[in-house]
């Protein structure tokens, strides 16, 4: 707290002060009375400085912050001052001193005599000392100074206890003896003194350098004392720059030289050199400014010991083996071969052999089946050996690390807890390297084995019990059935661990791995397995790199394959497979962080399945990297399979056990699938990245496919189950993609989520993603599969290739489709038939919701929409929502949203909403395509509303809507769409497609609800392009209601046979005898610009329009006979019943342009028609013509009123021509008073020809 407020008041009194290591250098005196006299002397002011110290006797390198303080004196005469300081050592540590002194000039001038006392303080990193120090001085033309040191408190601290050391080791007949040493570290504070004489040297810059001698005595406690010896020399070259170098030694510290360096500020500046005396009052007390600590080692324990076994208590026994020496197995008479080692272990109790160790410096090949005794270590020197001790932990053998591995040409037999280390085993050909049988708790390590011949297998562990560990070795096998490393077991025995570590192994032959774990039968278990960080090489077929699998009411717990490389050659010659079967249980299997490469067909990179009645609980693959190279292969599966697989690792379709006439023995469970962070690269044709699902009365639980990176190359498979389904649009490549979740074949897939994965192919017929139930007829299955919920978000998937869609989710063949959410995604496709996202239901199937949003698309080729959805041939889809995409397509008829219903089949309610849709250069790339087609393909409601529709190309509409070949649409409605069209119509095959903006179309369907399209902005341009088409052709329709939008076409009639087809505004046609019940256009503000290109346009041509209203337009029709309003009635049986047009405001201004063209035609009728309320503000021909024409047509006017015509140009207001057929006009005597501007007796103003004009009603 002393030192601490000292800095404080350091601090307060001269901000940013600094310490020194030792006072300023001596200036000249002045003596000369003269001199004196001269210099009047002045008080002497506070100051500070700051520096750093080197290492020196005793004590670390340090920073110092320093003060001096005068606390009273007499100028000229005498000074009493307190000097403060911080020190700061290399470390860290803190110290510091707290000075008092007093210092008083001679009455001759010629010299300063002082005296002081101090408390000084130090910390180290382990303990704090302080002392107390004084000192006496004289000042002049040659300085004395004399300091004590005087520590206090407790002078000698422990600071480190080295803990117990191993010196050295070495080997004494049968024991290892260990050299042990303990040591304590003490600190000790030494007190003493020193003396110095000194003198200035010479002039240095503005200053001098001084030199001085001296002797210094250090008295630690618990060492003797030490004299020393010092030369220093100080220098101030610079006003407020001082240095200092010293060299000392003694026999406690030894030799040592130190340097300092120091600024100063606040001392008065230097009037004169040589300086007045009374100036150097004002110097730091030149001393020793820390505590000396001498470290003292002393030794606790030190001595030599047997080593003992921690487990047991007892000396370590070694039999050593070295060539040469025909001993009795002691260090030093080791016996020649191993053979006699092991026979004289064999002749102790297994309870002794837990501590008997044999020590092989190199051997003689046996001649016998190498036996390991129980709980013998039979080691060699070729490895690093350690052993654990109770007197040092783990110690290092001597010899070992030699690199010598002795050779072995037999099997070496494992005993129970027995160890294996350092040997080179190469056996006779169908023989085992090691083997472990019935046997328990042993370690295989480090050694170099190779054999050969069919089931020859590195080491072989077999019905055991406790724990296996065979790390480090180096294996190699050659021949069928040979692995590397197996564990087999099928008797009620329980293997409470297996480690599989490290180890280096290349099996080649036919069905032989690199790990091999096999459990069977009931009673059989395997608690926990490892196999981690092995580096595996394998050739032939149907082997693997790690396999591990458990049947017949076998049991594996937790099984971990972690950080492998595994690299396979071979037909169905998979990396990594850990499964159950045959009722095996498997609990959890794990696969993470491994490299596989495979190169075979069929062969899988990694895969975890529970077939033929088998429990897999759960299964994870996180963060591996997969590369294959092999046709029909693929990268990560994770399934559950009903197929009688045997004992191979690969129970799909394609299988000879698993095909329609296989036994499926039972059904299998996956209970949870992980599959996340891999990166897979399959480029062989028919390749797959990622397959979770349930196939063959499988059940698979959840599937999680997260964050995952797929490449795909070669070439897809043709689709195996596309056979039956009735319209070949709604086929998708099955068992290759990119990633896949499904249920397959009378199998339950519960919930699957696919998402934020990265997958690119670049190959026909494949898949990005996939999520789907189906069912292959063929196999004879009683039921389909289903698949409860699909969640597929936030993946980037590009597909380059034909047949290739983005994503695909999808149910056939009775199988059923839950829940499917489409979220977030960025789907790219280039090829023809490659949507980016195709969703349908086929072949009896339900598919109850279909939700797609917030999905960024882009698609390049034909008929490869952005967004597909389908119900086909006896199917339901029962919602399909669709909302806030971002659709770019660009191929002939590559529909931004499309939506169909086909043969028996349902879509119940579809809504389209917030999307953004664009369509470039394409012909009949509509934005959104709504289809009812065949008998009884029902879309029952749909909803349609505030998208963004740009389509440009030939036939390309904006929003069309078809009931196609006994279809039927129920209620649609369209509003509060942006939709902007440019393009011709085109005929293809005798069918024209015109780019209308709005387009509804009944061909021999069925309308049979609402269709209500309003407040949709629509703006077209193109030759025959509509802004707004609806018609039924050879059907019915029942409602279209058309309301308050805003449509613009530019563009002339399109030459079609035999008609041309014009630009119009809005177009209500029935035609090929097809009935409209209602048609009403109303509220419409519409703006075309063409030839013939009408404003409205309603039509029975031949067919029937029961009641048909336009009102309320506002109606600019611009081009040569682009009429405003245009109803007409022609061919055989047309039959308008009531025509209501009223409050209408339009302006035609082309050459030939009626305001409002109505007619009857070729036996055409409009039964009764009501004028009203509508002004006509300009008419390039008349303002309203009536036309009766060609055969026997039938037009009666039942009200003309409220009607205004400001018609200024070449036609009349009202013409009425009667050419063929029967044309009424009822209320013509009161034209002129019920209308406006309106003159029934001026031929300039109203025209009759034919007509009948004394009508009293319509019939």
């Amino acid at each position: 707290m002393l030192l601490r407020s000292c800095s404080i008041l350091v601090a307060c009194l001269a901000p940013g002060l600094s310490a020194q290591a030792a006072p300023e250098p001596i200036p000249p005196v002045i003596t000369d009375a003269s001199l004196l006299q001269t210099n009047v002397a002045t008080a002497i002011p506070a100051r500070g400085s700051l520096g750093y110290n080197s290492s020196g006797s005793g004590y670390e390198g340090f920073a110092y912050l320093d003060g001096f303080f005068p606390l009273w004196q007499t100028v000229g005469k005498d000074l009493g001052y307190l000097n403060s300081r911080l020190n700061v050592d290399e470390n860290g540590n803190l110290g510091g001193n707290l000075l008092l002194g007093y210092r008083r000039m001679s009455k001759s001038g010629n010299w300063v005599r002082g005296a002081y006392v101090a408390y000084d303080q130090r910390s180290t990193n382990h303990n704090t000392f302080g002392q107390l120090g004084f000192g006496l001085e004289q000042l002049g033309e040659v300085d004395l100074r004399f300091n004590a040191y005087l520590p206090i408190g407790n002078t000698r601290q422990a600071s480190v206890n080295t803990g117990l050391q191993l010196r050295d080791l070495f080997f004494s007949g049968h024991q290892l003896n260990l050299v042990l040493e303990q040591q304590q570290i003490y600190e000790a504070a030494a007190k003493g003194f020193d003396f110095e004489v000194g003198k200035q040297l010479t002039r240095l810059g503005s200053g001098a350098l001084n030199g001085y001698a001296g002797v210094y005595y250090y008295d630690p406690p618990s060492a003797g004392g030490a004299l020393g010896y010092r030369l220093r020399f100080n220098a101030d070259p610079l006003p407020n720059l001082n240095m200092g170098l010293s060299f000392q030694t003694d026999s406690l510290f030894g030799s040592q030289a130190s340097f300092r360096i120091g600024t100063s500020w606040g001392k008065r500046k230097r009037r004169q050199t040589p300086t007045p005396l009374w100036e150097r009052l004002a110097e730091s007390v030149e001393r020793t400014n820390t505590i000396a600590i001498d470290n003292q080692v002393e030794a606790s324990f030190s001595g030599t010991v047997v080593a003992t076994n921690p487990e047991t208590g007892e000396a370590w026994y070694f039999l050593h083996v070295n060539p040469g020496s025909n001993g009795d197995g002691q260090f030093e008479s080791p016996y020649t071969t191993a053979e006699a080692a092991l026979q004289a272990a064999s002749t102790r109790t297994a309870t002794a052999n837990q501590n008997t160790t044999i020590y092989v410096q190199d051997t003689a090949s046996p001649t016998i089946t190498t036996q390991v005794p129980d709980n013998v270590r039979f080691w060699s020197t070729g490895p690093l050996q350690q052993l654990n001790t109770n007197e040092f932990s783990q110690v290092t053998l001597p010899l070992s690390n030699s690199g010598v591995y002795p050779l072995l040409d037999r099997t070496v037999n494992m005993g129970s807890g027995s160890h294996l280390a350092g040997f080179t085993i190469t056996p006779p050909s169908g023989s085992d390297g090691v083997l472990g049988d019935q046997v328990g708790n042993i370690i295989v390590r480090e050694n170099r084995i190779t054999t050969s011949g069919s089931f020859a297998n590195g080491v072989r562990f077999r019905n055991g019990t406790g724990s296996l560990l065979v790390t480090l070795n180096e294996i190699t096998t050659t021949g069928d059935t040979a692995h590397g490393v197996t564990l087999y077991q099928n008797q009620a025995a329980t293997v409470t661990e297996a480690t599989i570590t490290s180890n280096t192994i290349q099996a080649q032959g036919a069905l032989s791995s690199g790990v091999n774990v096999f459990f069977q039968n009931a009673g059989a278990e395997l608690s926990q397995l490892q196999v981690s960080n092995n580096t595996v090489t394998t050739t032939g077929t149907e082997g693997s790199g790690i396999s591990a699998f458990a049947r017949d009411q076998a049991v594996i717990g937790t099984a971990i394959a972690t950080g492998n490389r595994v690299s396979t050659q071979g037909q169905e010659a998979s990396g990594i497979v850990l499964f159950s079967n045959y009722q095996g249980i498997f609990n959890q299997a794990t696969i993470t962080d491994n490299t596989v490469t495979t190169q075979g067909q069929e062969a899988v990179g990694a895969l975890a399945f529970a077939a033929t009645g088998g429990t897999l609980t759960q299964a994870t693959l996180t963060g591996n990297s997969i590369t294959t190279q092999g046709q029909e292969a693929a990268g990560l599966l994770a399934f559950a399979s009903g197929c009688d697989s045997g004992n191979r690792p690969l129970p799909l379709a394609a299988t000879p056990l698993c095909n329609g006439t296989g036994p499926i023995a039972a059904s299998s469970t996956l209970g949870t699938a992980t599959i996340a962070n891999n990166v897979v690269d399959a480029q062989a044709d028919g390749s797959s990245g990622i397959l979770t699902f349930a196939v063959r009365t499988g059940s698979l639980g959840t599937a999680s496919v997260t964050g995952n990176t797929v490449t795909l190359g070669g070439a897809g498979l043709t689709n195996t189950y596309s056979a039956g389904l009735a319209n070949p649009n709604y086929t998708t490549p099955v068992y290759t993609g990119g990633i896949m979740a499904f249920a397959a074949h009378q199998s339950q897939l519960t919930t699957a989520t696919i998402s934020g994965n990265t997958v690119n192919t670049s190959r026909d017929r494949s898949s990005g993603l996939a999520v789907f139930s189906v069912l292959d007829t063929t196999l004879g299955y009683a039921a389909g599969s289903s698949l409860t919920t699909a969640t597929v978000t936030n993946n980037v998937v590009t597909t380059q290739g034909a047949t290739a869609p983005a994503l695909s989710a999808f149910a056939t063949n009775t199988s059923s489709l839950g829940t499917v959410t489409l979220s977030g995604n960025q789907l790219t496709t280039v090829g023809d038939d490659s949507s980016a996202i195709s969703s349908f239901a086929s072949n009896s199937n339900n598919f109850s919701t279909a939700t797609i949003t917030n999905n960024t698309l882009s698609t390049q080729g034909q008929r490869s929409n952005g967004i597909s959805i389908a119900a086909d041939n006896q199917s339901t889809l029962t919602t399909a929502t669709i909302t806030g995409n971002t659709s770019n397509t660009g191929g002939t008829q590559a529909y931004g949203i499309s939506v169909r219903t086909n043969d028996n089949s349902t879509v119940g309610n579809a809504t389209i909403q917030r999307n953004r849709i664009e369509t470039t250069n394409a012909q009949q790339a509509h934005g959104i395509s709504m289809i009812a087609q065949n008998t009884n393909g029902v879309l029952t409601q749909g909803t349609v509303s505030d998208n963004t529709i740009t389509t440009s190309g030939s036939g390309a509409r904006g929003l069309t809507v078809s009931a196609l070949s006994g279809g039927d649409v129920n209620n649609l409605a369209f509003s509060n769409n942006v939709i902007t069209t440019s393009g011709d119509c085109i005929d293809v095959a005798g069918t024209l497609f015109c780019a209308d903006g709005i387009g509804f179309a009944g061909l021999n369907g069925t309308l049979s609800g609402t269709a209500q399209i309003s407040s949709n902005q629509v703006t077209t341009s193109g030759l025959g392009a509509a802004g707004i088409a609806a018609s039924a052709t050879g059907g019915s329709a029942n409602t279209f209601a058309i309301t308050n939008n805003q449509v613009t076409t530019t563009g002339n009639p399109y030459p079609s046979m035999p008609y041309a087809t014009n630009a119009l505004g809005i177009n209500v046609s029935a035609l090929a005898n097809a009935t409209i019940t209602a048609a009403t256009v109303s509220g419409n503000t519409i703006n075309t610009t063409g030839q013939d290109a009408h404003g409205v346009q309603v039509l029975a041509a031949p067919g029937t329009i029961m009641t048909t209203t336009v009102s309320n337009n506002s109606i600019s029709a611009t081009g040569q006979e682009a009429n405003g309003i245009v109803t007409q009635s022609s061919q055989n049986g047309s039959l308008m019943t009531t025509l209501t047009v009223g409050n209408n405001q339009v302006a035609a201004t082309g050459t030939n342009a009626f305001g409002v063209f109505s007619l009857a035609t070729n036996d055409g009728q409009i039964s009764s028609a009501a004028f009203v309320d509508n002004l006509i503000t300009q008419a390039g021909q008349d303002s309203f013509f009536f036309l009766t024409n060609v055969s026997n047509p039938q037009f009666c006017v039942a009200s003309f009123t409220g009607n205004t015509s400001q018609n200024s140009v070449a036609g009349v207001d009202l013409q009425l021509n009667e050419i063929l057929g029967t044309l009424k006009f009822v209320g013509f005597a009161n034209l002129n008073t019920n209308n406006t501007g309106f003159n029934s007796a001026n031929p300039a103003s109203v025209i009759v020809a034919g007509a009948d004009t004394t009508a009293t009603s319509c019939p």
